[in-house]
């Protein structure tokens, strides 16, 4: 119905725009609302661009008309740098597509999620892991290297390219192999 579909739209923590064929905002949510520090009367009539920063608009209209011309190549799915009223500049993914109306009306839905808090453990993972001079790895299930940081390198002289995809245990000696693989199985 109508109502459950307008209070999903309302209740959903993602960011939720609906903008017309001529990319005019006809909805959007309070979380999308939210992640530009504006209001729905701020927004609705307006073009989604006067949302974007200015280096934005011309990728962003040509996706738009992209989109509605049925073309394929057209991306769907990203992140972006979105810079709110505020002067905040936060990250998000981005999903988008046509919803094609019975009447014929087409319009372009937009789902935003705000990954800035993800980003920033990401470029702090980074910096631990590769800063460090201690020798620091992600090994896989199948105990082979699928990340190390540049002190392996510095300690072993082998190249990245040679270690990656090698079981740690190549470089156990073989008297201290059984004991290690125990010591493997048991995390």
């Amino acid at each position: 119905s109508e109502a459950l579909i307008s209070a999903i739209f309302e209740v959903t923590q993602i960011g939720l725009c609906v903008t017309d064929e001529q990319g005019c905002f006809v909805r959007v949510n309070a979380a999308y609302c939210e992640l530009y520090d504006s209001s729905a009367a701020e927004m609705l009539g307006q073009h989604f661009t006067s949302v974007l920063s200015p280096e934005h608009h011309e990728r962003a209209i040509r996706l738009h008309q992209g989109l509605f011309a049925g073309d394929p190549l057209i991306e769907t799915e990203g992140e972006w740098h979105l810079h709110t009223k505020k002067g905040h500049t936060i990250d998000v993914t981005y999903t988008t597509g046509i919803l094609s109306q019975q009447n014929g009306q087409c319009f372009r839905v937009t789902t935003l999620t705000d990954i800035t808090k993800r980003k920033h453990l990401e470029l702090e993972r980074h910096r631990l892991f590769n800063l460090s001079l201690d020798m620091q790895s992600i090994i896989g299930f199948d105990i082979s290297f699928k990340e190390i940081n540049a002190a392996w390198e510095q300690t072993l002289g082998w190249t990245k390219a040679e270690l990656m995809g090698r079981s740690p245990m190549d470089l156990v000696h073989p008297k201290d192999r059984q004991a290690s693989f125990k010591v493997i199985h048991e995390l």
